[in-house]
């Protein structure tokens, strides 16, 4: 513990404990002036009395004054004729709220009062007037001071101690409140970090699925637009991708926003990148993709090498999206009468896909890849979600130049999609 203590520790009472404060200053105010011996109060003997009733009104509020008022009260009594012993009820009450309301050296000025006070107080009893001098009758000076320091020290030290039990119940729970406010805290950061990286994965889909949509669109009215008038049939196939491609992008784009709903507000971050929809494309779904580029009038040629793994949703959904979107650059910014040459090879470790695709002389100068769009932004956030990575080469010549994008995703062993 340290001597500072915050605003926020002080306490702040309602009206209810001020009431109570102010009925518990008034009582022993009565009892006190009740209790004078030989008449009425003397100034001295109502001095202390209001002092001490001052200091149990501010006792919560103000710790340090109303020790200041208790030890004014302490003097005032010195100097008294009179005996007002009750008042000492309303010093074990201002010493209690001292130790459990104030600062730490606050409460060790409260410990040194207890001391002293009880020394000072057992003189001024043992020497003046008291309600007890009928017990102690017939007992000298030195031993009436003993018995009355020993009932001080009780009664004071009793109040100090459960002060400190008050003390330290009121730190613990203050505590416990911070780090349930911590908890809470943490918890609504999980529900932006997953609502933000809902947000953003629901960009990078709908850009994946209208992009490449588009850009299947585009490469399919254009070579429709190069037909014969007289090839009816290649027009009303091309037409027809055209209208397929549409509403399989449809389809998609519903898929993608009805997960909105279906996910909770309550999920994090990493709950978010393992739920899946049961209708997210996967490897199994790869062979339609070619099949609609091929549709376009790409040249594209596939090949498949090593043991296939079965990987889990969120990989699937991956290696889906990684792949449509190289495609998707393929067929947009490569060479129309060029191949596109799509690897994918399953090492031990890891799925590695390659997309080789023949780009315009002088679109791309060699060596140099272009500033990463929203779709490669897209890719790389996708792979790191599963621990991959993506290459990016560009043409290293003029002569046939070919543009290489490479993603690896990594996997953990190795049950063959067979079974074996």
């Amino acid at each position: 513990m340290t001597g500072k203590k915050t605003q926020a520790e002080r306490p702040r009472l309602r009206a209810g404990q001020w009431v109570f404060d102010c009925l518990i200053a008034g009582l022993i105010g009565i009892i006190c002036f009740a209790s004078t011996l030989g008449g009425p109060a003397t100034v001295l003997e109502a001095m202390n009395i209001l002092l001490i009733v001052a200091a149990l009104v501010i006792r919560r509020v103000f710790p340090r004054w109303s020790l200041g008022l208790a030890w004014l009260s302490a003097v005032t009594q010195i100097f008294s004729v009179g005996d007002v012993s009750f008042a000492q009820i309303g010093t074990v009450i201002v010493v209690y709220s001292v130790v459990a309301y104030g600062k730490n050296w606050e409460m060790w000025a409260a410990a040194i009062s207890v001391v002293v006070g009880s020394i000072i107080g057992s003189v001024r009893l043992a020497m003046g007037e008291s309600m007890l001098d009928p017990i102690f009758s017939g007992s000298n000076t030195l031993v009436q001071a003993i018995i009355y320091l020993i009932i001080i020290l009780v009664l004071l030290g009793v109040a100090w101690l459960l002060g400190l039990v008050t003390r330290s119940i009121r730190r613990f729970r203050a505590v416990e409140a911070q780090r349930e406010n911590a908890r809470m805290e943490a918890e609504r950061s999980r529900e932006i970090a997953a609502l933000q990286y809902e947000k953003a994965e629901l960009a990078r889909d709908v850009h994946d699925v209208i992009g490449h949509s588009l850009a299947v669109i585009i490469a399919q009215s254009d070579a429709v637009r190069f037909l014969p008038e007289s090839d009816i049939e290649g027009i009303k196939r091309g037409v027809a991708i055209i209208a397929d491609t549409a509403r399989t992008s449809l389809a998609d784009v519903r898929g993608v926003l009805n997960r909105i709903g279906e996910s909770e507000s309550s999920a994090d971050a990493d709950r978010a990148v393992s739920s899946r929809a049961p209708t997210d494309p996967g490897i199994d779904d790869i062979p339609d993709l070619i099949e609609r580029i091929r549709l376009t009038g790409a040249h594209l040629r596939q090949e498949e090498t090593g043991v296939r793994v079965r990987l889990d949703v969120t990989q699937e959904l991956v290696v889906y999206r990684v792949l449509q979107e190289m495609l998707t650059n393929a067929l947009k910014h490569g060479d129309r009468g060029g191949e596109i040459r799509v690897l994918r090879a399953w090492t031990h470790d890891s799925l590695v896909i390659t997309v080789d695709n023949a780009v315009s002389s002088g679109s791309i100068a060699p060596g140099q890849v272009a500033a990463p769009g929203n779709g490669t932004v897209g890719m790389r956030s996708r792979l790191a979600d599963v621990g991959g990575t993506l290459t990016l080469r560009a043409p290293v010549t003029t002569m046939l130049p070919t543009f290489s994008a490479t993603a690896q995703i990594p996997y953990y062993p190795h049950y063959p999609v067979n079974g074996s």
